[in-house]
């Protein structure tokens, strides 16, 4: 996974990529899930409801990934669910901050043969200034 940047409203694919000890894609894994945690207040994406909140709070806090193609991609798992297809659509979330830094944790839940997680990457959803106050939109 990466650093990425877009802007609010926009649809960002996951996609992650699994792997063995011997470096081989493993196939057919159902137990490849993700979680998503907003840096400034540290809340967590409760996939149930599109809204982020306090840990204790979220009723799903891993959503599953599901395989991309066995043939074409082995080892290759993305974020598809009917409420988020083809990626985590950004304009869903139901309290949303103007510009935010996401954190996705990817890992397995239940088995052992992925070797390559957890997996980290970050989403920065907004315009952020760099350092001569210019505003930069991903």
């Amino acid at each position: 996974m990466s650093v990425v940047g877009i802007q609010h409203g926009v649809t960002e694919p996951i996609i992650v990529s699994i792997i063995d000890v011997n470096k081989a894609p493993i196939t057919g894994l159902t137990d490849i899930k993700i979680q998503i945690r907003r840096q400034s207040d540290g809340f967590y994406f409760d996939w149930s409801d599109n809204t982020f909140k306090v840990a204790a709070s979220v009723v799903n806090l891993w959503q599953a990934l599901m395989e991309v193609s066995a043939v074409f991609s082995p080892g290759m798992y993305k974020l598809n669910t009917i409420t988020h297809s083809e990626g985590w659509h950004t304009a869903l979330i139901t309290n949303p901050l103007n510009r935010e830094i996401y954190f996705i944790s990817a890992i397995q839940v239940g088995g052992t043969d992925a070797a390559n997680v957890p997996q980290n990457g970050e989403l920065r959803v907004g315009t952020f200034v760099i350092a001569d106050h210019t505003p930069m939109v991903f």
